[in-house]
């Protein structure tokens, strides 16, 4: 229903895009690229960062949609590399992209996902576009699988925001999808899944501390046991929704805070912005900049997108 629901209100040319193979202006060059569904992925970062694309553009906040790419030949194991969104103007047909690399010369030959990608890229094209890029697919598809082995107690909690407990203290979080990061962590929580289904016990929730910042992005996630994680409804019957005055106070006057009163403060201003929109698009974004002018020109940017999600979208929720 999700997928027939935003394929109509789609421009024709983006639909007739999708599984399109061509070039994408990457820096001073050009490299090959398909552009993707957000139905060619399973539940993860990037198809959330595609749906809130397309709510801003629903709602007229945007004039145009970004195309969203995979980059053949860059390697099949850092996502971060491999997908991007690219203004439509960037993108140019793979004839129009193998002669801008002709004209390039040797600058082009030395490029090695260039060399990879075009490999890639060639073989994508001999087959119609139903049936492009099959290896992404049957990966999502496994992804897809494997969520779904999941207990449904743990799954229905993807993306839902409450309150972690921290020492004596409970702050802002968001908890994840194995899918909505990468590296490590995400290996980490696979195994922590796999153990607990094995041992039939409750895993624990893999969160995201909202208000952490690029310098201590690595304390930005943490695996907490359920009995240290309170819906957001229970937090707002304790008053953990709203800033103590004596904390507003601090905040007004300028005064330095400290590490659990920076994600109490920037934290529920970021929780705020989270919770007003779907499921499907949360999280809007993860680690904030480290200074304080950068976080209150995100905050204020974002501040018109305050508006209920799309109501084709699952309903939004805590």
């Amino acid at each position: 229903a999700l997928r027939k629901s935003i394929y109509s209100k789609l421009p024709e040319d983006v639909k007739d895009d999708f599984r399109r193979v061509g070039f994408a202006r990457y820096e001073d060059e050009y490299l090959p690229v398909i552009q993707l569904s957000p139905f060619d992925l399973c539940l993860s970062s990037f198809r959330s960062k595609w749906m809130r694309m397309f709510h801003r553009w629903q709602i007229g906040k945007t004039k145009k949609l970004k195309r969203m790419v995979f980059w053949y030949g860059q390697g099949r194991e850092d996502e971060g590399r491999e997908m991007s969104f690219v203004e439509n103007d960037d993108l140019v047909s793979y004839y129009e992209g193998r002669k801008k690399i002709e004209e390039l010369g040797k600058k082009a030959e030395g490029n090695p996902y260039l060399t990879k990608g075009v490999e890639e890229a060639e073989k994508d094209l001999k087959e119609v576009p139903e049936k492009r890029i099959n290896w992404l697919l049957k990966l999502e598809a496994e992804k897809t699988k494997f969520l779904s082995t999941i207990p449904s107690e743990v799954r229905k909690d993807f993306r839902r925001i409450g309150f972690g407990q921290d020492g004596g203290h409970f702050l802002p979080i968001i908890e994840l999808s194995p899918y909505d990061i990468c590296g490590e962590t995400r290996v980490k929580y696979l195994k922590n899944l796999e153990k607990a289904t094995q041992l039939k016990h409750s895993p624990l929730r893999l969160v995201f501390w909202y208000g952490t910042t690029e310098k201590v992005g690595h304390n930005a996630l943490s695996f907490l046991p359920t009995s240290k994680i309170i819906t957001y409804e229970e937090g707002r019957k304790r008053g953990l929704h709203v800033l103590p005055a004596s904390l507003k106070g601090k905040v007004k006057t300028g005064k330095k805070l400290g590490r659990l009163k920076l994600l109490q403060t920037f934290g529920l201003r970021q929780l705020d912005k989270d919770l007003v929109l779907s499921p499907q698009q949360r999280p809007r974004c993860l680690v904030l900049p480290d200074n304080d002018d950068e976080v209150e020109e995100m905050m204020e940017d974002t501040d018109e997108d305050d508006e209920s999600g799309s109501e084709d979208e699952h309903e939004a929720s805590c």
